[in-house]
C-alpha cells in the first residue's frame, strides 16, 4: 500500500505543478517532510508547495489535515509550504489553499485520530468551507 500510494502522490504532486506560473522547480522526492515542491516564480520568488491527495473526501465530504504523529507536531504545523494542494480522488476537485488560511480555519474544526492505530491526529475539514479555494479551469498563481 505505501509505494502505490507514493507513486500516487508523486503523481499529484507533478500535476500540481500545472497550478503555477513558474520559471523552474525543485521536487523534494521525500526527502523533505517541510514542503513537496519549490518553486521559483518567474519575478525570482520561491513559493513552497504541499500537495495531498485523499481518496475518502468524496465520499464523506471532509479532508483530512494531519497535524500530530507519534504525539509530535507534524503535516500542517509543521510544513514551511506557502501553500497546500489538495486533490479530491474520483472527481475534478482541486483546492489551492494559502497554508496560513488553512491552519486558521483547521482550528475550529473537529479532531480525529488516523487509521495508523491512532498515532496521528488530523483536522476535520468540511469541504464545503473550502469552496472559495476550489481551482477553476486555467487557475494559476
Amino acid at each position: 500500500m505505501f509505494v502505490s500510494d507514493l507513486k500516487l502522490g508523486q503523481y499529484y504532486e507533478l500535476k500540481a505543478l500545472e497550478l503555477f506560473d513558474y520559471k523552474t522547480y525543485e521536487h523534494s522526492k521525500c526527502k523533505n517532510k517541510y514542503y513537496d515542491l519549490k518553486l521559483i516564480m518567474k519575478n525570482d520568488t520561491i513559493i513552497l508547495v504541499e500537495v495531498k491527495c485523499d481518496r475518502l473526501a468524496i465520499r464523506t465530504q471532509n479532508i483530512a489535515i494531519e497535524y500530530m504523529c507519534n504525539n509530535k507536531d507534524s503535516g500542517i504545523k509543521t510544513t514551511n509550504a506557502n501553500y497546500y494542494i489538495y486533490y479530491i480522488i474520483g472527481t475534478n476537485i482541486v483546492y489551492k489553499i494559502p497554508t496560513l488560511e488553512l491552519l486558521n480555519i483547521c482550528t475550529d474544526c473537529k479532531i480525529v485520530y488516523g487509521v495508523d492505530r491512532k498515532q496521528s491526529k488530523m483536522y476535520l475539514v468540511p469541504m464545503n468551507i473550502l469552496d472559495i479555494y476550489r481551482v477553476k479551469q486555467n487557475d494559476k498563481i
